[in-house]
């Protein structure tokens, strides 16, 4: 599993950070806060750039205390790219996927959010919404997307439309 490429990584190098920061990451997607939270403090330990802790932070704070209890807007508005990223993780496996909307949809709305990050919150708005049928939000997200210049979205109306759900105009 990753986990144990990330633990045997760590016990190569001890001193090497990036293992605890995804071993943070599995621990955060599989729901094990306290065991994040020690990984998180370690990795601190280690002096890493300050938004890897910052987006830790932002996924065990929604675990921990509810999606309307995060603020994304403000990370999102200074790392989007880092906010789409800690989205995936808590969409993944269906972990949690209230907050990863909530960081997808700050990233969104984020005006100074470059193209790159606001498609990777349209891709994973997209996925979720799909996957909890909520088809009308998601047509929504992706006329949005194309108003606002993401062109690309054009080739999601496609994709759900040869899925079968209802976007054939």
């Amino acid at each position: 599993s990753a986990a144990d490429a990330f633990n045997r990584a760590r016990n190569i190098d001890p001193d090497f950070a990036p293992p605890l920061f995804h071993l943070a990451e599995v621990a955060l997607r599989d729901g094990k806060l306290e065991t994040a939270q020690g990984l998180i403090d370690r990795f601190r330990r280690n002096d890493p750039d300050s938004i890897w802790v910052a987006q830790l932070h932002l996924m065990l704070d929604c675990l921990r205390r509810g999606p309307d209890a995060v603020d994304w807007r403000p990370s999102a508005a200074l790392h989007p790219v880092e906010v789409v990223h800690a989205a995936k993780i808590l969409a993944s496996r269906g972990t949690a996927p209230t907050c990863a909307e909530g960081g997808f949809r700050a990233v969104f709305s984020a005006a100074s959010a470059p193209p790159n990050a606001r498609w990777g919150a349209a891709l994973g708005l997209q996925g979720l919404l799909t996957a909890e049928d909520r088809l009308g939000e998601m047509r929504r997200v992706l006329d949005s997307a194309v108003a606002t210049e993401l062109m690309a979205a054009k080739g999601l109306y496609v994709l759900q439309a040869a899925a079968g759900h209802g976007m054939d105009d």
